[in-house]
């Protein structure tokens, strides 16, 4: 069966595959790196189902929070309870536009990766809209996560789904492709399946820093997970603040 779009069908059962990720934690993590404060301006990028949006919510800052799945867009809308405080918008990260100047630009959990091309323009759009001073904090699954994925299968076996997940390493391109086959109950007894393929592009710290710094960014800061520890050489995802 071909594998649709990232994150359609999948959209709706993206939160019970991410449950294991303490997000309130997360966002005090990036409240901290980004210098940010109640009442302040955000660029949330690639917000997802929002899980990220309701824990900034709810640190009372205003948000402009995008997405380029109309699918994900719907679950974040639906499933904000403040959304009257944020404004969601469907693009392509790499083309992000704000209004006005914001505190902060925020993209989490692999945005980054999945730009398997022009992650500059992405830079410095963030750069744009960013008020002086403001940062530009994001993270990306690691060199050594993604390039330890080639070849595994996971599974996971739910009440809700059942999924397999394999991995393909294009080294020459340094992409890893993720073929999922998920199989969802239909409520009589059968099940539904869907497939969905999603690309990641592998980048290195250094990669990340040279363009950061090719597109204006003059200071850099690169964490381990969620500490202001330095990243090691088998850490599993690292976060930059840039401004």
């Amino acid at each position: 069966m071909a594998a649709n779009s990232q994150y359609k069908d999948m959209a709706a059962l993206y939160e019970l595959m991410t449950d294991d990720y303490d997000h309130s934690k997360w966002c005090d993590f990036y409240m901290d790196i980004a210098s940010l404060r109640r009442g302040m301006n955000v660029y949330e990028a690639g917000c997802g189902t929002g899980l990220m949006t309701r824990q900034l919510l709810k640190r009372g800052l205003k948000l402009i929070s995008s997405d380029i799945s109309d699918e994900m867009l719907r679950q974040a809308q639906q499933k904000s309870a403040m959304g009257q405080r944020a404004v969601f918008v469907k693009c392509d990260m790499r083309e992000m536009e704000s209004p006005k100047p914001v505190d902060a630009v925020i993209c989490a959990c692999d945005g980054v990766n999945y730009l398997t091309e022009g992650a500059e323009r992405f830079f410095l759009a963030a750069k744009k809209a960013l008020k002086k001073g403001g940062k530009l904090c994001f993270d990306i699954s690691s060199e050594y996560k993604l390039r330890n994925m080639a070849g595994q299968v996971f599974f996971d076996d739910r009440d809700e789904y059942t999924y397999m997940w394999t991995n393909s390493l294009d080294e020459e391109n340094s992409l890893i492709t993720m073929e999922l086959a998920f199989f969802v109950p239909d409520g009589e007894g059968k099940y539904e399946r869907f497939d969905e393929r999603h690309v990641q592009r592998i980048y290195s710290v250094n990669e990340i820093n040279e363009m950061l710094l090719s597109c204006g960014f003059e200071n850099i800061e690169v964490y381990a997970d969620q500490s202001k520890e330095p990243p090691k050489a088998d850490s599993l995802r690292i976060h930059f603040a840039a401004w």
